[in-house]
């Protein structure tokens, strides 16, 4: 399916640096994948867990990085590692 382009005075537009393989305008309100935490089947999610223990800038970090994968698939290394079986990993750099 071919999105339909925005209206002309449309401004949420995004540009990301990355290589030249990816676009750099990223349509923000055309979410192109979601992005899911594991769980457990307790139902707990440690990743999300773990990420609410972080810093606040840490937390903006990773929430960007996931951000940029979800509007702007397909993303490559070094922000998301495929895994295998279709599974990928959001990659950032944190303190």
């Amino acid at each position: 399916m071919t999105p339909s382009p925005p209206p002309k005075n449309h401004k949420h537009y995004s540009t990301f640096p990355l290589d030249k393989s990816v676009p750099q305008m990223v349509h923000l309100s055309m979410k192109r994948i979601n992005a899911y935490f594991f769980k457990l089947d307790s139902g707990n999610e440690p990743v999300r867990e773990w990420l609410m223990g972080l810093p606040k800038e840490d937390k903006k970090i990773i929430g960007a990085d996931i951000k940029l994968v979800e509007y702007g698939w397909p993303i490559g290394m070094p922000v998301c590692k495929p895994l295998g079986g279709g599974l990928y990993e959001v990659r950032s750099n944190i303190s």
